[in-house]
């Protein structure tokens, strides 16, 4: 069980995206509580450092062929973030994204690494396209040797990438508290797989208003099956005490 402050802390922030749900206009209190996730992980990130250089730099992309999963939230605000920039010049469309995501359909973590690395559709040039948006996950992924993230990539070896702790800490509680808001309000709170369910969104029309209404048109996108069982029940526990 987590210290009682981390789970004062835990508490209150699970609180604060409760309360930012419940306070968006016409549902879009969803989308904001995504964007708050990251503001307070970008917030934690920068007031704590990691202790030695971390190799990650703009055009290294061995992580961005990996299995993302995302909350609701998160996958709305990137659908609208695609959404506003698909007619700048250069932008992807919306067809060409969809085609990018469909061979990613149905293969979940492991099939992902077994199977060819494929790129996340919002791989651009090496790049990510949505990087202001890009997920909790992907915000927290870091390493300090590229070189472990090339043998991971190539499947040598089979070591771990070493990785800030604390970013991964900041990460998760952003994660936790979220869905744990999430769930006492009574929406769907499952971990997605990100390109399906921002192709679903893509292609629904009014999928935010659908959505908070009650219509759950995320069911049948891939869940994270994954998530360990203390992460759940954390959830559980946060979840039930603002309820």
């Amino acid at each position: 069980m987590a210290p009682t402050g981390t789970r004062e802390l835990a508490h209150s922030l699970a609180l604060l995206f409760r309360d930012c749900i419940e306070n968006g206009e016409e549902g879009r209190g969803i989308i904001d509580a995504a964007r708050l996730a990251y503001k307070l992980y970008d917030l934690s990130a920068d007031r704590h450092p990691p202790p030695d250089p971390l190799s990650c730099k703009a055009g290294c992309s061995y992580c961005c062929h990996s299995f993302v999963a995302v909350t609701a939230p998160e996958a709305f605000l990137l659908a609208e973030r695609f959404s506003e920039h698909v007619r700048d010049e250069g932008a992807m469309s919306v067809d060409e994204f969809l085609k990018r995501a469909r061979p990613l359909a149905g293969m979940g973590p492991t099939a992902r690494y077994d199977n060819e690395l494929l790129p996340c559709p919002f791989l651009v040039d090496d790049k990510c396209s949505v990087y202001e948006v890009r997920p909790v996950v992907c915000r927290k992924t870091c390493s300090y040797s590229v070189q472990a993230c090339i043998d991971g990539f190539n499947k040598v070896g089979g070591g771990t990438v070493p990785q800030d702790t604390a970013r991964q800490t900041f990460g998760e509680g952003c994660s936790i508290t979220l869905t744990a808001a999430l769930r006492s309000l009574g929406f769907p709170w499952a971990s997605y797989e990100m390109s399906e369910a921002v192709s679903v969104i893509l292609r629904t029309e009014d999928a935010l208003h659908r959505w908070t209404q009650g219509e759950d048109i995320l069911a049948e996108v891939q869940s994270n099956v994954a998530v360990p069982a203390q992460l759940k029940t954390a959830i559980a526990e946060f979840s039930d005490a603002i309820s």
